[in-house]
């Protein structure tokens, strides 16, 4: 769009740039950013200080808070609640202190954070949808026999999963068909079985996505329950 009063094929030539102007901002969602305070710049007289964000995307920020020295040497999640027209930076206030600034758990925190994967545990509603206690894999199988699904349970069929593994999903099958031919069967456990659509167990899936793999932990996509 042209600035108010210019022509709109003015500015074109060659190594010009267009101009244009915002017109409206349809999707204005708060996203917390994790900081830590310069140290020099807090102080037990100051009010406000400069922080650093983690993911250097974002401006450095000024921090409002009455406890400034406290916040020295921790990982912050802040949010920006404005700024002003003739600041350098915008302001902020505290959500929550992650921990300490180079310990393990905070630093992998905050890698989850800034990359938008969910670290929280299951809902309550989420793990209500699973199987009781009273699930049984004997009547799976009873329902299976009766079913489209084709039985190997004939055939020689083992995991891949290394020793120690709890979500044994993958198997394979070899079988000598003739002389030069072999058929090989890959195995892969249909967790869907267990997802109806539109559920809170679906969607909780669906944001999720995948199952995240980290140094000292998993952040599995579905509960341990379907998931081991």
């Amino acid at each position: 769009v042209a600035e108010d009063g210019e022509d709109e094929d003015a500015g074109h030539g060659d190594g010009d740039l267009g101009h244009a102007r915002i017109v409206d901002v349809p999707d204005q969602t708060r996203r917390d950013i994790i900081v830590s305070i310069v140290p020099e710049d807090a102080t037990e007289k100051r009010s406000q200080a400069l922080c650093v964000p983690f993911d250097r995307v974002y401006p450095k920020m000024r921090l409002r808070s009455s406890y400034l020295t406290k916040y020295v040497g921790k990982r912050l999640l802040v949010r920006v609640i404005g700024w002003d027209d003739d600041a350098r930076y915008p302001n902020a206030h505290v959500i929550k202190v992650l921990g300490d600034m180079g310990d393990m758990l905070t630093e992998t925190t905050c890698i989850l954070h800034r990359h938008g994967i969910d670290y929280c545990e299951f809902s309550q509603v989420t793990l209500a949808e699973l199987p009781g206690a009273s699930y049984r894999l004997e009547n799976e199988v009873a329902a299976a026999e009766a079913s489209p699904r084709e039985d190997f349970r004939s055939r020689f069929v083992v995991s891949i999963d290394p020793p120690g593994c709890t979500d044994v999903d993958d198997a394979f099958h070899v079988r000598v068909l003739d002389d030069d031919v072999f058929e090989l069967g890959i195995h892969i456990a249909d967790v869907t079985h267990f997802l109806q659509p539109g559920t809170a167990l679906d969607e909780e899936a669906l944001f999720r996505s995948t199952t995240v793999y980290l140094v000292d932990r998993r952040l599995d996509m579905l509960p341990s329950r379907i998931s081991e």
